[in-house]
């Protein structure tokens, strides 16, 4: 599916995967406009896990998120919430305490 000319403009292609990011578009309530690429066609639960995961990764530091994706089926649904929890989840190495911190 090809990306709506505003967001050729910044660069987007509608390929699989990448993220875009710009200001706010239109009657968009939102600062800021995340768009992730679909591919040429309607994506499977695959790939609507992994842009949804784009997505909210992309929108990391951000209070809330909102996804409009083409999910029709609960398993595609389900796909979409998984793929949102695995994008928000981040690492988080081991941190040494300080002796003050432990008293």
């Amino acid at each position: 599916l090809p990306p709506p000319t505003a967001l050729t403009t910044v660069g987007s292609t509608g390929g699989a995967g990448p993220v875009t990011r710009t200001r706010k578009a239109g009657s968009v309530a939102s600062p800021v406009l995340i768009a992730v690429g679909l591919g040429e066609s309607v994506p499977d639960a695959e790939g609507l896990r992994r842009a949804a995961g784009n997505a909210v990764r992309a929108a990391a530091g951000m209070d809330s998120v909102a996804l409009a994706l083409p999910a029709a089926t609960t398993d595609e649904l389900q796909a979409v919430a998984e793929g949102a929890l695995c994008g928000s989840s981040a690492f988080s190495p081991y941190r040494k305490q300080s002796a003050e911190a432990c008293q």
